[in-house]
């Protein structure tokens, strides 16, 4: 988080809002590759290997960058594949632990303060990314050699959190074949689910380039960007805590975040200048964790009522993280096509006025699956080991 803003306005400062966006589509279909290879990979290295894998590509990804440079843009099909590597295979193995590790019944309290703990661990990064381009930027080397220095930073820290992170528990090898996504029986639940994850993969990544880019054109300043991105995280996290307890006693307060998401997103769209920035920020960081939290418990709920202990479900968790990239490529790839009509942020400032109706499906969806959820009970599991 501290940099993952900043390669956005990299890549557009040195080409266009299109070529930013097909550079994100050859990355989905780069991790959806290698979120199906990771069914493979797991008979031979642990989930935690993968893990470590994904963070060490991240570091050799931000090290390709800083020695690239300016050359990054010319290079952006093989750093594509390189940051699709180290997303597939790092939330692969990151996923299945959360699945493993989490408890049903809990999962709203795991995922709130996890979204909490996540949001604090993060707040920081935008501002110190911000701050390194800008000071950086005011010598002589200039604004360039600002982003490179916070590439190399995050490389090193990358590469160090490599090193040190901590052993995870040891599990049995998930049982896995790919026939296993394109035969077994999916319930309406399931396929609910898997529409809430198209959903969300039609918007949710290609709207964060285009609004990076657009708060960029109205605050014209790397640091106080990061700032903002900053104070918006640490809503978020306090956000996160409440989500705990309210979503527990009124479950269908996640509408709060379809609601509210909606709503920043249309004033965004309506103002675009200093003020419709904080409103996005300030309004979509109170309010989207409640639909957040929600959404990804939706997902393990639904997995907890599958048949079988949890080796036995890792086509499903291959068939979701895969269809949420797919989405998410097709996403970029609408968006690179639109922008060919005529001028690139126009049609970017445009488009907004349509995305508010994405979290609203999402909501929808969601209390589809809340109510399906009461109806069907978990599934008995087969005893599953984890040592």
């Amino acid at each position: 988080m501290i940099a993952s803003v900043f390669v956005t306005l990299f890549f557009f400062s040195h080409s266009d809002l299109a070529t930013t966006a097909l550079f994100r589509a050859v990355a989905f279909a780069s991790m959806t590759f290698f979120f199906a290879l990771s069914g493979k990979l797991l008979r031979h290295v642990s989930s935690g290997t993968l893990i470590r894998l994904g963070i060490g590509g991240g570091a050799l990804y931000f090290l390709l960058l800083f020695l690239l440079r300016e050359e990054s843009i010319r290079w952006f099909v093989p750093l594509g594949v390189l940051d699709g590597f180290t997303g597939g295979v790092f939330w692969a193995g990151f996923n299945l632990n959360q699945y493993i590790l989490s408890s049903a019944g809990r999962r709203v309290a795991y995922f709130g303060w996890g979204q909490a703990l996540f949001q604090l661990a993060v707040g920081l990064g935008p501002a110190i990314g911000g701050g390194i381009i800008t000071i950086i930027g005011s010598t002589a080397i200039g604004k360039t050699g600002g982003y490179i220095t916070l590439f190399i930073v995050v490389s090193l820290l990358l590469a160090l959190v490599a090193v040190l992170v901590g052993r995870l528990p040891g599990h049995e090898i998930p049982v896995f074949r790919y026939r296993h996504i394109l035969y077994h029986r999916r319930s309406r639940l399931w396929n609910i689910v898997l529409a809430q994850q198209a959903v969300l993969g039609l918007y949710d990544v290609a709207l964060g380039t285009v609004l990076s880019i657009l708060y960029y054109l109205i605050v014209q300043h790397e640091g106080r960007l990061g700032l903002m991105y900053s104070i918006g995280a640490l809503i978020a996290a306090l956000s996160s805590v409440a989500v705990t307890r309210l979503l527990v006693r009124f479950p269908h307060s996640f509408w709060i975040g379809a609601a509210g998401s909606a709503l920043a997103i249309t004033l965004f769209a309506s103002q675009q200048n200093l003020i419709g920035v904080w409103s996005i920020i300030i309004i979509s960081s109170l309010t989207v964790p409640f639909m957040m939290t929600m959404f990804s418990t939706a997902y393990f709920d639904a997995l907890d009522r599958a048949p079988g202990a949890w080796q036995h479900k890792f086509h499903l968790m291959i068939e979701r993280d895969g269809l949420l990239a797919i989405f998410r490529m097709i996403s970029y790839l609408v968006l690179f096509a639109l922008l060919q009509v005529g001028d690139e942020i126009a049609i970017a400032r445009t488009m907004l006025f349509v995305l508010p109706a994405f979290p609203l499906a999402i909501g929808v969806l969601l209390q589809l699956s809340t109510r399906l959820q009461k109806e069907v009970p978990p599934a008995p599991s087969l005893p599953s080991e984890i040592v």
